[in-house]
């Protein structure tokens, strides 16, 4: 998507390049007149539009989950990147072991770990979206 926008800017900066008026005398042997704007410039102003549109949300995204990874800790809900959902019981060096349900325990490298996922703020106090309840009932009773 971001590939597809910066490589339609080219085209446009290059026609604006090219349309803008040579001086106001072109050469007298036939020569090609500056056209004010280096295509040197235009290339490095692509390479910096690319850096802040690429590189840094990248950057920061991958500092975010170092954070994260660095931050796991026993009693943490998480979601691993397949997608499993569980509780963190013990945290070895590179392994966490993750209690999927009552008794069935699995190992994981720290990044198997997507996402720590947090209560919602009405359930820390014990005053749950009444909503949410009764759909985790609804959920309950269909699967008993």
């Amino acid at each position: 998507m971001i590939a597809n926008a910066l490589s339609s800017l080219l085209p446009t900066i290059l026609a604006l390049q090219e349309a803008a008026p040579a001086g106001p005398a072109g050469p007298a042997d036939g020569a090609a007149a500056p056209s004010g704007m280096n295509p040197i410039f235009l290339v490095l102003m692509m390479v910096g539009i690319f850096y802040f549109v690429v590189f840094m949300p990248e950057r920061k995204a991958r500092k975010r989950q170092q954070e994260l990874l660095a931050s796991l800790s026993k009693g943490d809900k998480v979601m691993t990147t397949s997608g499993l959902l569980g509780t963190i019981v013990q945290v070895l060096d590179d392994v966490v072991v993750l209690q999927v349900d009552e008794g069935v325990r699995l190992k994981f490298t720290r990044a198997a770990v997507q996402t720590k996922l947090d209560a919602p703020e009405g359930e820390k106090d014990g005053k749950g979206d009444a909503k949410a309840r009764s759909k985790d009932e609804a959920v309950t009773e269909k699967a008993s």
